[in-house]
């Protein structure tokens, strides 16, 4: 399973970013995104792409998910690098492209246990 789509910053970013987004909603799957640029990258979560059904597990866990968001960034992060978390969503920026690759698919598997425990 392809757990984070790579695209790169540009004019197909935005159709990359909502294609990827139908394919998570219809599988219930973590949406994670890298937005590649130059040796760096930014890596996203959004919880609006799964069913509403999700909503309350992320409003519930988002002191639990920040502290583990914040704990990944930590892992991962290099000199400029830097975050903005709200339980709900995460974005991570200024992240080594291979770094990225790696926090990226730890973001899926965090988000995934998630969805997983509360079916």
């Amino acid at each position: 399973m392809k757990k984070f789509e790579l695209i790169n910053s540009g004019k197909w970013f935005k159709e990359s970013k909502n294609l990827r987004g139908s394919i998570c909603k219809t599988n219930e799957m973590p949406f994670v995104i890298i937005k590649k640029k130059g040796e760096n990258a930014s890596v996203a979560f959004d919880y609006i792409n799964l069913p509403v059904q999700y909503d309350q597990i992320f409003h519930d866990s988002a002191e639990k998910l920040n502290k583990a968001y914040v704990a990944l960034f930590n892992k991962y992060k290099g000199g400029k690098s830097e975050y903005t978390i709200n339980g709900m969503t995460c974005c991570f920026t200024n992240i080594l492209l291979e770094r990225a690759k790696k926090l990226a698919e730890d973001l899926f598997d965090l988000i995934q246990w998630y969805i997983v425990s509360y079916k």
